[in-house]
């Protein structure tokens, strides 16, 4: 990851040619945090945050709803590797959460042989999506010491998709407050 992040900027010339970028996952560790302020600051951008955080419990059903096209699937698949989808067979509704299934419709279906069967990826498995929550939760605090001066906005999902405008009204705003 981290030599990722420094090819990432190397590739970017961020203080050149743009006026920021969207990094979606990172940092995942103080160290990579560190690293992103520096970027920043060498740069002359404004290093932001957004932190999305869903319930655990919502969090984990919709994980182990997660399904993927079995076109040339392999163990590390996210999604069909012939038409680039994924599925959630998980519907949730309860607690102020409203998450709906995504099933293949009847075009995804004729357009591609590999979502006619779908499978559970390899990974999201309880154990696993445990040991991936507790590694999680091991590092954000350090993550978010190491970040305590960086603006950073929280959303919590709720309704998964279907709060994409609301997220990016919000972000748009806080993005004009802090720039």
């Amino acid at each position: 990851m981290q030599r990722a992040l420094v090819e990432f900027t190397n590739r970017a010339e961020l203080s050149q040619h743009s006026k920021g970028a969207i990094l979606d996952g990172v940092p995942r560790t103080p160290t990579q945090a560190e690293f992103l302020k520096c970027i920043a600051k060498s740069s002359g951008l404004r290093l932001l945050g957004i932190y999305l955080s869903i319930d655990r419990g919502v969090l984990t059903e919709r994980l182990l709803g997660r399904r993927v096209g079995l076109f040339r699937l392999s163990y590390s698949s996210q999604h069909c590797e012939a038409c680039n989808r994924s599925y959630n067979t998980c519907s949730i509704d309860s607690g102020g959460y409203y998450m709906e299934a995504v099933l293949p419709c009847k075009d995804d279906l004729l357009k591609c042989p590999g979502c006619h069967s779908l499978k559970r990826r390899a990974d999201d498995t309880p154990d696993v999506i445990q040991r991936r929550l507790v590694e999680y939760d091991d590092m954000r605090t350090s993550v978010m010491n190491a970040l305590k001066e960086v603006p950073i906005m929280s959303f919590e999902i709720k309704r998964g998709l279907k709060d994409y405008s609301l997220l990016k009204g919000e972000l748009e705003s806080f993005i004009k407050k802090h720039i």
